[in-house]
């Protein structure tokens, strides 16, 4: 920490007009703040490109090019490395029909083809339909019935299981539809 002293306020070496006296730290220069000040802001005004450089050739570190490269392969080691969490975690086990297999069963009991299926469509449950055959009887994440059914993520298909839930306590008819896809869908014993 530095050291104050009293330090008079006129300075004729320092070119401080004034009298009186003030606190000012103490350096080996034998410096005063104002020459202290003028030497931070003439620091300020210089602009280091060599090192503006340096930083945006490598977002991960600085360092020579040899190091940036080793730094580089060793992120992308760690990152293919690395699986999702949630796709070990929710990993089902079981005897599960095949994801064509229920998608025919359920386009042949709601009489609309395989690319409807894909399509969004306004106040329609086909897909919602679909997610929860494929979930409940294909043993898929939500994650792969959005990639298979074209829906943007694997929380678009639960908002979709969860708008089929509120459908099904309202609708008996959409009840009975449902119930005679998942007693079709069902796996068969071997």
């Amino acid at each position: 920490m530095e050291q104050l002293s009293r330090v008079p306020r006129a300075c004729p070496a320092a070119g401080v007009p004034g009298d009186g006296a003030r606190l000012a730290p103490d350096r080996p220069d034998g410096g005063t703040p104002e020459t202290y000040r003028r030497f931070v802001e003439a620091g300020i005004e210089e602009v280091d490109t060599g090192f503006l450089e340096d930083k945006d050739r490598s977002q991960l570190c600085l360092g020579s090019q040899a190091f940036r490269a080793k730094i580089q392969a060793l992120y992308q080691n760690l990152r293919a490395g690395r699986k999702r969490a949630d796709d070990i975690f929710f990993r089902r086990h079981g005897t599960w029909r095949g994801a064509e297999e229920i998608l025919g069963i359920v386009c042949r009991h709601l009489g609309v083809d395989r690319a409807a299926l894909q399509r969004r469509r306004r106040d329609s449950f086909d897909r919602a339909i679909a997610a929860r055959m494929l979930c409940d009887h294909g043993g898929l994440t939500q994650r792969q019935i959005a990639s298979l059914l074209s829906i943007g993520s694997a929380g678009a298909v639960g908002k979709q299981l969860q708008r089929l839930a509120t459908g099904l306590a309202r609708d008996d008819r959409l009840r009975r539809q449902v119930a005679a896809i998942t007693a079709e869908c069902r796996p068969q014993p071997s």
